[in-house]
C-alpha cells in the first residue's frame, strides 16, 4: 500500500514537471505564433527574416521586428510620445525550403519620459552610431571565425561559451543601433520628436510692448514701454537677459504740451493739470525654461530714469490764466516675476511670445500689473 503511494507521488511529480516544460517551450517559441505581444509598458514585438544566408537573414528579421513595434507604438497614445529601451531577445534560425529563416524577439520597455525631455545631439549620435557599426561589424567577423573552428570540429565547451556571448553581445550592439538609427532618422529629426540641440537657439534678440500699471508718480499711472532685449542660453533651462527701452506715463487730468493746458476758467480760481511723462527703463532677468510647451518664469531687476511735467494755471477775475511749467526728475529700482509662453519654445527662427506678471518699485508699498507680447529671433 505505502509503495502505491509513493508510485503515485512520482507519477504527479513527473506530470507536473512535464506541463511546467511545456509551458516554457511555449513561451520561448512565441515568435513563431504571433507578430508582438504587449504587457503593461513592455511590449514584445516579433519580426522574420528570410534569405540564402545567414546574416542577412538575421538582419532582416530584426528590421521586421522594428517595423512591428513601430506599427504597433503609433496605435498607442501611450507610446508614441515616450522614450524607450531596447532589449535583444531570443533569436531563432533554421533552414527551410534551402532558404535561412530567422525568428527574432526584441522586447521594448516603454518609459514615463517624454522624448521632448530628451536634449539629442544629432553629430554625437551619428559618430556613436558609426563606432557601433563598426564594433557590431567586428563581433561579427569574430562569430564567423568561431562558426569556422565548430565546422571544422575543433570546437572546446570554452568557445561554445564565447560563442553564446559574442552572440549576445552582436544582439545588444543591433538593439543600440536600432534606436540610434530611429533617433537619427530623417523622419524622427524633422518632426522633432526630441529635443534636438542644433534645433535649438543658444542666443536670441527680442522686441516687445508692456503695458504697466506703474504707479510712478500716481495711485492711478498706467504706462505703456517699448523693449529690446538680448538673451543668453549658458543651460537648455536657463536664460540671462539684459533689456532697456523707453516708457510714457498716462495720469488723470494730464495735458501733453502747454498748448493743451486751457487758458480760460473760473475766475480767481487755481487749477493744476499733469503733463508728460517719460523715462528709460534698463535691467537684467533670468528665464527658467520648464521644458513644457514653451513656458517659463522670469525674474527681473532694474532701474527706471525719467521726469514728469506738471501745469499749474492761475486765472484772474475776468477767467483768464497762463500755465505755469514744472519739471521733476525721478529714479527708482524695481523687482518683478513674471510667467511667459514663447511659440518658438526653443527652437531656432522668428516666434511670438507674451508674459504676464508684477513689478514692484522700491517707492512703493503694493506691486503692479504687467502685460507683455513680443517678437524674437533666436539663433
Amino acid at each position: 500500500m505505502e509503495r502505491g503511494r509513493v508510485q503515485i507521488v512520482r507519477i504527479a511529480a513527473l506530470l507536473t514537471i512535464t506541463v511546467f516544460n511545456l509551458s516554457a517551450a511555449h513561451a520561448q517559441w512565441l515568435c513563431r505564433e504571433a507578430s508582438s505581444f504587449r504587457a503593461g509598458k513592455t511590449i514584445t514585438a516579433c519580426g522574420v527574416g528570410r534569405s540564402q544566408g545567414l546574416d542577412d537573414a538575421r538582419i532582416k528579421s530584426r528590421e521586421s521586428a522594428v517595423e512591428e513595434f513601430k506599427r504597433l507604438c503609433q496605435l498607442s497614445s501611450d507610446c508614441v510620445d515616450f522614450d524607450y529601451t531596447v532589449v535583444p531577445k531570443r533569436t531563432d534560425c533554421e533552414i527551410q525550403d534551402g532558404k535561412q529563416i530567422c525568428y527574432r524577439a526584441l522586447e521594448f520597455e516603454i518609459s514615463d519620459r517624454r522624448k521632448k525631455s530628451v536634449s539629442v545631439d544629432v553629430d554625437e549620435l551619428e559618430r556613436q552610431l558609426r563606432r557601433n557599426q563598426v564594433e557590431a561589424q567586428q563581433i561579427q567577423n569574430r562569430i564567423e571565425m568561431v562558426r569556422q573552428i565548430t565546422r571544422s570540429e575543433q570546437i572546446q565547451s570554452d568557445k561554445k561559451k564565447e560563442l553564446a556571448a559574442l552572440e549576445s553581445a552582436l544582439n545588444q550592439k543591433e538593439a543600440d543601433e536600432l534606436k540610434l538609427m530611429d533617433m537619427t532618422s530623417r523622419e524622427t529629426v524633422a518632426s522633432g520628436s526630441y529635443r534636438y540641440l542644433h534645433q535649438a537657439y543658444r542666443n536670441s534678440v527680442k522686441i516687445s510692448f508692456h503695458y504697466w500699471a506703474s504707479r510712478l508718480n500716481s495711485d492711478s499711472e498706467n504706462d505703456i514701454m517699448w523693449l529690446a532685449s538680448y538673451e543668453r542660453r549658458p543651460l537648455d533651462w536657463l536664460g540671462l537677459q539684459v533689456y532697456g527701452g523707453f516708457g510714457r506715463g498716462h495720469l488723470e487730468n494730464q495735458q501733453n504740451s502747454d498748448g493743451d493746458v486751457p487758458t480760460l476758467g473760473a475766475r480767481n480760481t487755481t487749477q493744476s493739470f499733469n503733463g508728460s511723462v517719460v523715462y528709460v527703463d534698463m535691467g537684467m532677468a533670468a528665464l527658467v525654461y520648464s521644458g513644457w510647451r514653451g513656458t517659463y518664469l522670469k525674474a527681473d531687476l532694474g532701474q527706471v530714469n525719467g521726469q514728469k511735467d506738471s501745469y499749474s494755471v492761475a486765472y484772474n477775475g475776468s477767467g483768464v490764466g497762463s500755465p505755469v511749467k514744472t519739471t521733476i526728475g525721478f529714479s527708482t529700482t524695481y523687482a518683478g516675476a513674471h510667467f511667459g509662453f514663447d511659440t518658438r519654445d526653443d527652437k531656432k527662427g522668428w516666434g511670438v511670445f507674451c508674459e504676464v506678471g508684477a513689478r514692484k518699485l522700491n517707492v512703493v508699498p503694493t506691486p503692479g500689473f504687467m502685460g507683455s507680447l513680443g517678437i524674437n529671433y533666436g539663433f
